[in-house]
C-alpha cells in the first residue's frame, strides 16, 4: 500500500465507514440473516489489485476503502440481499468494481473519489460514497431518488419501527466533522474540480448525508426493523418482512432476542407458507381463469382489434385477425382446465397443513442433508470450504430442530398420522404426481393444436402467407411440446414399472 497516499484525517473518516459497516454485518449476524463465517473483516492484502483498480480510475481514498472494509462471501451456499433489495459488494472482485463505478448502468463512471458501498439488486436501490464530502446518499435505480428515511417518506420499506430504546448521539460529531470537512481539500484527483462533467456527475448524488449518520441510521434501522434483513431477489420470499417480522417480535428483537427460536420458527414458517401456497394454488388458478371470462375488454385485446380495423391490404388484415385471435386464445378460459382446478380446488383438505409442513420440513432436511455431504466432499479450495460447511451443519441442525416441533404439533393434532412414510411407497406417489403434471400439459397442447388447426381451414389461398406462416410456426411449436410431454411421460412409464411388484 506504499503507493496510495492517504492524509491521516482523511484516513480516519475512511476508517469510520468501513468500522460502521462492520457494526452493521455484525449486526445482521446478530439478527441471524449472515452467518459469522461469511464476514471477511479487513484489512486485505490488495497490492496486487492496484492496478486494476487503477484501470477503472478509482482514486487513492477509494483503493485505500477498498483495503479496509468488511466483506460478505457466502461460499456459493446460500444468496442473500444486503439493504432495500441491493447486493453486498467485494471489491477484491473485478466485477464488482466495475458495478461499483457506475453502479445504476447508465454508461458513466463516478470520479475516482466517488464508489458504490453496496450495489444494485434488481432495479433497487444501491449506497453511494464521497469521499471528498464524506457523505453516503442511497439511490433507487427506476427514480433516481434517495431512499434515505430520513430525506423522503422512507418509502421503500412499509414496515413501521419498534422502539430500540436508542438515540443519535452521534449526530452532533457527524454535523462537526462535515462542517469541517468542507474546509479541507481532498489530495484525491485535484484536477477532478475542473471537470465540469465530473462536478455534474457528483451532484446527482447530492440527496446524502454525512456517512456516520447514514450508517448508524442503518445499523438502527435494522435494530428497529424499519428495514428488514432480504427483502430482495437474491434471498427470496423466504425472507419476506410479512414472514419474518412477526417472528422477530416474538422472540424479542433486539433487546432479548431468542436467536436459536428464532431460526426455528423460521425453518418452520418458510415450510407452511410453501404448503399454504401450494393449497391455495388451485383456488388462485380458479379466480384468474373465472377473472378471464371479461378478456374481450382488456386493453391489449382492443388493440389488436383496433389494429384489425385500421389494416389496409388482405395480408395486414389476415396477421391482424391471427394476433387478435392468438391475444383472446391467452385469456380465454380453458373449460377442461377449469374443471380440472375446480375439482382439485374441492379436494383440498387446509386443515391438514401441518401435515403437509411435516412433510415439506421432512423432504428439505433429506436434500440439504445430501447439500452438506456434498459440501463436505466437493474438491473446491479450502477457502471456500470454510465460508459454506459451518452454516451448512448449523442449517441442518435447525431443520432437524424445526421437523421434530412439528411432528409434535402434528401427532397432537392428528395422533398416528404424522409417521415417517415408506419412502418407496412415497417415491412412487411422487412419480404418478409428475405423470399426471406432464399429462395436463400435453392435452392442453394438443387442444391448442387442434384449436390452430381449426382455424387455419379458414385462411384463402391468396392474401393470407403472413398470418400462414404465423400460425404454422405456433403450429409447429405445439406439436414438439406435444412429443416433448410424450416423451417425459414415457420416461415416467418406465420408471414406474420398476417399483411394480411381480404379476402387476
Amino acid at each position: 500500500m506504499d503507493r496510495i497516499i492517504i492524509d491521516p484525517y482523511k484516513k480516519g473518516q475512511l476508517h469510520e465507514v468501513a468500522d460502521l459497516m462492520l457494526v452493521i454485518y455484525r449486526t445482521l449476524v446478530d439478527i441471524r440473516y449472515l452467518h459469522p463465517s461469511w464476514i471477511h473483516e479487513g484489512p486485505h492484502d490488495v497490492d496486487a489489485l492496484i492496478p486494476m483498480y487503477r484501470s477503472h480510475g478509482v482514486g487513492d481514498s477509494v483503493i485505500y476503502l477498498y483495503s479496509i472494509l468488511p466483506y460478505v462471501d457466502t461460499g456459493g451456499v446460500e444468496r442473500v440481499d444486503f439493504l432495500q433489495g441491493g447486493r453486498f459488494a467485494d471489491f477484491r472482485l473485478e466485477e464488482d468494481v466495475e458495478q461499483g463505478r457506475d453502479p445504476f448502468y447508465d454508461g458513466r463512471d463516478m470520479p475516482p473519489h466517488m464508489t458504490a458501498l453496496s450495489l444494485q439488486g434488481n432495479h433497487r436501490s444501491a449506497m453511494v460514497y464521497n469521499s471528498r464530502k464524506h457523505g453516503i446518499s442511497i439511490t433507487d435505480q427506476e427514480w433516481m431518488g434517495s431512499t434515505d428515511h430520513n430525506i423522503n417518506e422512507g418509502w421503500v420499506s412499509e414496515n413501521d419501527g419498534i422502539d430500540d430504546g436508542s438515540d443519535d448521539e452521534n449526530e452532533e460529531d457527524d454535523e462537526e466533522n462535515e462542517e469541517n470537512e468542507n474546509d479541507r481539500v481532498d489530495e484525491d484527483d485535484d484536477e477532478d474540480d475542473k471537470d465540469d462533467d465530473i462536478s455534474m456527475r457528483e451532484n446527482e448524488y447530492d440527496e446524502g448525508q454525512p456517512a456516520g449518520r447514514v450508517l448508524r441510521d442503518i445499523h438502527r434501522w435494522f435494530r428497529e426493523l424499519i428495514e428488514l434483513p432480504g427483502d430482495g431477489e437474491q434471498s427470496g420470499w423466504e425472507w419476506d418482512p410479512d414472514l419474518t417480522k412477526p417472528l422477530y417480535l416474538k422472540r424479542g428483537w433486539p433487546h432479548s432476542f431468542d436467536g436459536d427460536s428464532f431460526v426455528v420458527d423460521h425453518a418452520r414458517a418458510i415450510a407452511l407458507d410453501a404448503v399454504k401456497r401450494k393449497l391455495n394454488g388451485p383456488a388462485e388458478e380458479v379466480r384468474r381463469m373465472e377473472s378471464n371470462v371479461g378478456y374481450e375488454n382488456y386493453s391489449s385485446v382492443i388493440w389488436r382489434r383496433e389494429k384489425l380495423a385500421s389494416a389496409k391490404t388482405d395480408e395486414e388484415k389476415w396477421v391482424a385477425r391471427w394476433e387478435l385471435w392468438r391475444e383472446e386464445s391467452i385469456f380465454r378460459p380453458d373449460m377442461e382446465v377449469l374443471r380440472r382446478a375446480k375439482e382439485e380446488m374441492d379436494s383440498v383438505k387446509h386443515e391438514e397443513a401441518p401435515l403437509l409442513e411435516v412433510k415439506k420440513l421432512r423432504e428439505t432436511l433429506r436434500w440439504k442433508s445430501e447439500r452438506l455431504s456434498y459440501v463436505r466432499e466437493a474438491d473446491v479450495p479450502v477457502a471456500e470450504t470454510e465460508a459454506r460447511l459451518p452454516y451448512a451443519e448449523e442449517e441442518l441442525e435447525v431443520l432437524r430442530k424445526a421437523y421434530a416441533a412439528a411432528r409434535a404439533d402434528a401427532d397432537r393434532l392428528f395422533p398416528g398420522r404424522s409417521s415417517t412414510p415408506d419412502p418407496v411407497a412415497q417415491e412412487v406417489k411422487g412419480w404418478e404426481g409428475k405423470r399426471e403434471f406432464l399429462t395436463g400439459h400435453m392435452d392442453k397442447a394438443r387442444r391448442d393444436v387442434i384449436a390452430v388447426r381449426e382455424w387455419m381451414t379458414q385462411l384463402p389461398d391468396v392474401g393470407a402467407d403472413g398470418a400462414r406462416k404465423l400460425a404454422q410456426e405456433f403450429l409447429d411449436n405445439g406439436q414438439g411440446r406435444v412429443e416433448s410431454y410424450s416423451g417425459q411421460i414415457s420416461e415416467v412409464d418406465e420408471t414406474l414399472k420398476k417399483y411394480a411388484l411381480p404379476g402387476d
